[in-house]
């Protein structure tokens, strides 16, 4: 029969992470984590947990679900991942006025087909590698400003580079009287509406 349990302490070694924890009835007990396989989640011990024991054996102890205190917005067939924004200081989640849970950052799967990405303050990806992103369709970027930083920019096979402020440029003048080649250096430079 499976018990509600809150948690003491949490311990991680490298393929486990295991739980001091007490039950509702008083009872302490050290639980390992199960989850589904992909998954790294660490609660924090103001969540409450459902726990269970192998054929009866209290040594044998484990833990499968945990339950915070964030809003629940998801509708039917979607899907909603998020992590909690916690309190560097106390250790403890964050809270609104409500005394919800603040999420820090999610990924929203909707059941209209779009995905949602949202955060509590700077977006920031880190992608240890190279990144394609390929479309059958448009692809459309709206912001106040877009920044790029790159060594090259390059707009495809067969596009034309770009000279950016500070690049070294080489002009060449086919006729009249200043007919030659010319290097030079970009430097000023206006606003592009299109490329």
């Amino acid at each position: 029969m499976f018990s509600k349990i809150k948690i003491l302490e949490i311990f991680n070694n490298i393929q486990l992470r295991f739980f001091n924890t007490t039950s509702m009835s008083g009872r302490a007990s050290k639980l390992v984590q199960f989850h589904s396989g992909g998954d790294d989640y660490c609660p924090l011990k103001e969540c409450e947990g459902l726990s269970e024991n192998i054929g009866g054996n209290p040594a044998d102890g484990f833990v499968l679900a945990w339950r915070d205190d964030v809003r629940r917005v998801s509708k039917d067939g979607e899907k909603r991942l998020y992590s909690v924004l916690v309190d560097p200081e106390t250790g403890n989640a964050k809270r609104n006025e409500s005394g919800e849970m603040i999420v820090a950052c999610e990924l929203y799967l909707k059941n209209d087909g779009t995905i949602n990405v949202n955060n509590s303050g700077e977006l920031k990806m880190v992608i240890n590698g190279n990144v394609s992103l390929i479309t059958q369709g448009d692809a459309n970027i709206s912001a106040a400003n877009v920044n790029i930083e790159a060594s090259t920019t390059n707009l495809g096979a067969g596009g034309q580079q770009i000279a950016r402020l500070g690049d070294e440029i080489t002009v060449t003048i086919d006729k009249g009287d200043s007919a030659g080649t010319y290097k030079g250096t970009i430097s000023s430079a206006g606003i592009n509406t299109s490329i």
